[in-house]
């Protein structure tokens, strides 16, 4: 999985314009002047240098993967991204990054979860699916606004006839002494 998913990258980065550098069969493992171990996947493309890591859990958790991060972190502008599959090595990975010693530091390493994509629903579908709570309010607050303009729209020239009637004649008939 680790392997498809890397060779995926690797492909889709050559074909914006990236050099790839990395541990895949014919490519080479980093670019010259190289500080600290070879990533998964490096690429560059300008000033955008990107090293993919791909760890599970267990890695994650090793100090060493942290040792190897804060090396890497030494090449120039670099940002480090860090691929997981599981929820418990996205914990592990957030956990990793927060024990990085600066603000700097952490801003340069960047965590994201892989999802498998096949046999994916409609993605309108699919994002009702994950936010039903959202489109029920948004729903419900538009049919609230629909119920409520109808309402003063329609019935408020009848409340106001029925109502401003009344109130004339109290006022009429206070001028003429009925009310104080």
């Amino acid at each position: 999985m680790k392997q498809e998913f890397l060779e995926k990258r690797a492909e889709r980065n050559r074909q914006r314009g990236y050099r790839v550098f990395g541990l895949l069969p014919g490519l080479r493992p980093v670019p010259r002047g190289w500080v600290g171990p070879a990533p998964d996947l490096y690429v560059e493309k300008g000033r955008s240098r990107v090293a993919k890591l791909v760890r599970t859990e267990a890695e994650l958790k090793d100090p060493r993967t942290l040792e190897a991060v804060l090396s890497m972190l030494d090449n120039p502008g670099l940002t480090v991204r860090l691929f997981v599959f599981s929820r418990k090595s996205l914990r592990a990975a957030k956990a990793l990054r927060a024990a990085l010693p600066s603000w700097s530091l952490r801003q340069r390493v960047q965590v994201f979860p892989v999802r498998k994509r096949e046999g994916r629903p409609w993605r309108a579908y699919d994002y009702y699916q994950r936010h039903r709570l959202e489109w029920a309010a948004g729903v419900s607050a538009v049919l609230v606004g629909v119920v409520l303009l109808a309402k003063f729209h329609f019935l408020g020239p009848a409340f106001s006839a029925y109502f401003g009637q009344g109130i004339e004649a109290g006022l009429r008939s206070g001028e003429e002494g009925g009310l104080i």
